[in-house]
């Protein structure tokens, strides 16, 4: 018999990430992440598979990310000793042989290291964070660096603050800071700049002759625009030159091929700051449009995910991309020969990173709805490894998917029945609302959703306007926000209710994150058909948003398609607040924020909850200190568990 799946089995999960084959293509590494409940922290070590089984290559349980630096050798950062504990502004890189031996402390950069490029084994590229007030700080002295650290200390009650964006969700504030790029060498040590210190760069890639790198840069006073340039590098001369992209261009990916230079760009005329890129080829006199929208990257969502991997990588005179349509993701192939093609799809699969071994495609990803594994995805069937076995013993409610028509489009939604659902009668059910808006559900194990579900639960979920995976059209819900979405939510619970009268239609409840605390926030505002609503990280005031987020500056307007200067522009941010449609609110409330979210900021929370309780409502805020907006996905253990355990225990108080 089956298990019942409780709060706390995620602790006993695997995460996958950082997937990464070397040079020659013959090796796989990655990061394997399992929770540490006592320390309230992640626990990381190192794998590579060879193509016949994967094994563990470190065991102290610190290595966050991984290398290449030649077919046998990886590279790492990590502090494992005391001393490096200390040495917040300077990087341990450690080397470890695959032919034995222990990982060992190679080399010491004096920066705070963001990326690592591997040119060779004599030169890398780094990028790393440096201050506008002190841009050569890596090369100071250390009696000069402990001077000046004596002196910021007398400054730690005060922050000033010049620029926007001036803080980032979970990092706080980044104002004066950049990202830079330097080429380090490991003959002798030394590190050269090659980028100015006001230049921030992002985006970079080496080509794969290894002879020159491109990169995005943006350079920037007052406001950082979403706009950069594009950056080439020749590793000969180590000469930069600033592209003419013959366009102003938001650039998600740079891809070099033998045969020409290929982007991933959107100018974002159309449909703002979510309008999905298009393949350019750029050549030196012309900027040229090969393919339409592409829906680029993994938006599926799951809670049981920790970090990433690379979701594009080019293979010499190709690349390879993760794309997302309409609930599951797929591998799409470009080659200047045959143009796009579909080189993997399952659409009961959301693939997390992609790496080529001999030849073959292989990925990390959840299918079936069991947790993350590596697969051979030509050959998914037979999974390459076992690093999750925890929910094999346990009832997992398998989708049942529903599609409908609402405002003039096919809409996707699933639903997840308790087990012997047949047998039962008067069901609980709650409507879970993903985030974004431009991400998606599908069909993938998501772990709160199965919690619910074994606790007798029905479980609904759906990809509303202004998701992803369906084209730009779909996904625009710029000025709509609460409009159209809301009328297909609505239309999704009606038909899931229709389909499964033993439904409770008196005891359903709501929740969601982010976009879904918002949609959440709505719902209170215009029905009383839900008995108890969740909302977590969300947004209730659109006004008060603006200037306030790590996105916000451009988000709110871009969004409500509204100028925040303009009396006509206020007004509609605030027809679109759930805030203003307080005097309706009559659902009892549970509000999750943390402290430490800046893209969502927590006065949004108190807002909402003020409001509910001069309301009379019954109503609890549950604060999460020195956590961020990824509070239910890579918040620490002991945060995830209280968040779960609170919401589980709202619907519980109102729906049974």
């Amino acid at each position: 018999m089956k298990k019942q799946i409780q709060i706390n089995d995620f602790l006993s999960f695997n995460y996958l990430l950082s997937l990464k084959s070397n040079p020659n293509h013959t090796k796989l590494a990655y990061i394997v992440a399992t929770s540490n409940e006592v320390n309230n922290e992640y626990d990381r070590t190192i794998h590579v598979y060879d193509g016949q089984q994967s094994k563990q290559m470190t065991f102290l349980n610190k290595e966050t990310n991984v290398e290449w630096l030649n077919n046998e050798t990886l590279i790492f950062s990590t502090k494992r000793l005391p001393s490096e504990e200390t040495l917040k502004d300077e990087t341990t890189l450690y080397t470890l042989s695959l032919n034995g031996g222990e990982a060992k402390p190679t080399y010491q950069l004096p920066v705070n290291v963001s990326s690592l490029e591997i040119i060779n084994e004599d030169y890398f590229l780094v990028t790393a964070t440096v201050s506008l007030d002190h841009p050569n700080y890596y090369s100071y002295s250390k009696e000069k660096k402990e001077k000046l650290q004596n002196e910021l200390k007398k400054q730690e009650n005060y922050t000033e603050i010049t620029e926007i964006p001036f803080w980032f969700n979970g990092t706080q504030y980044i104002d004066r800071f950049r990202q830079r790029l330097f080429l380090f060498s490991t003959k002798d040590k030394q590190l050269t700049p090659l980028t100015k210190p006001t230049v921030t760069i992002s985006n970079l890639v080496l080509h794969p002759n290894k002879k020159s790198a491109y990169f995005c840069g943006s350079a920037y006073k007052h406001k950082r625009e979403r706009i950069s340039e594009l950056y080439h590098l020749d590793l000969v001369t180590l000469k930069v030159e600033k592209l003419n992209t013959f366009s102003k261009l938001s650039i998600s990916s740079i891809m070099p091929l033998n045969s020409g230079l290929y982007l991933l760009a959107t100018d974002g005329k159309v449909l703002g700051m979510n309008q999905n890129p298009r393949l350019y080829q750029l050549t030196s006199n012309q900027l040229i449009e090969v393919t339409s929208e592409i829906h680029y990257g993994n938006s599926v969502g799951s809670d049981v995910r920790l970090g990433a991997s690379q979701q594009l990588l080019v293979d010499e005179d190709s690349f390879l991309m993760i794309t997302t349509h309409d609930g599951y993701t797929r591998v799409e192939e470009f080659s200047p020969q045959v143009g796009l093609k579909v080189r993997f799809e399952d659409q009961k699969a959301s693939i997390d990173g992609i790496a080529l071994l001999n030849s073959k495609l292989y990925g990390i990803g959840q299918f079936n709805m069991n947790l993350q594994e590596l697969y051979q995805l030509e050959e998914y069937t037979s999974i390459v490894t076992k690093h999750n076995t925890t929910i094999d013993t346990k009832f997992v409610s398998t989708p049942q998917k529903i599609t409908f028509e609402s405002n003039g489009c096919e809409i996707s939604g699933w639903v997840l029945l308790p087990k012997n659902f047949d047998e039962l009668d008067k069901v609980p059910a709650i409507l879970d609302i993903h985030g974004g808006p431009k991400t998606v559900y599908g069909p993938v194990y998501y772990h709160e959703m199965q919690v619910w579900v074994n606790q007798g639960y029905v479980v609904m979920y759906c990809n509303p306007h202004g998701s992803d995976g369906k084209g730009d059209e779909f996904s625009d819900i710029r000025g709509k926000y609460g409009t159209i979405d809301y009328e297909d939510i609505m239309s999704f619970v009606d038909r899931v209710l229709d389909k499964y009268p033993t439904i409770d239609k008196e005891h359903l409840g709501v929740t969601g994150g982010s976009y879904g605390g918002f949609m959440t926030n709505w719902i209170i505002g215009h029905t009383n058909r839900f008995k108890a609503a969740a909302t977590q990280r969300s947004i209730s005031n659109w006004t008060s948003f603006y200037g306030v987020s790590d996105i916000g500056y451009y988000f709110a307007a871009d969004q409500n398609d509204a100028d925040i200067f303009s009396d006509k522009g206020q007004a509609k941010l605030w027809y679109h607040s759930p805030l203003k449609y307080a005097k309706n609110f009559k659902t009892p409330t549970l509000v999750i924020h943390s402290t430490d979210d800046y893209r969502c900021p927590i006065d949004q929370g108190y807002q909402l909850f003020t409001a509910l309780k001069d309301r009379k409502i019954d109503a609890k805020m549950v604060i999460f200190k020195k956590e961020n907006h990824d509070l239910s996905r890579s918040g620490r253990p002991q945060g995830r568990i209280k968040r779960l355990t609170e919401i589980t225990d709202w619907m519980n108080k109102y729906l049974k």
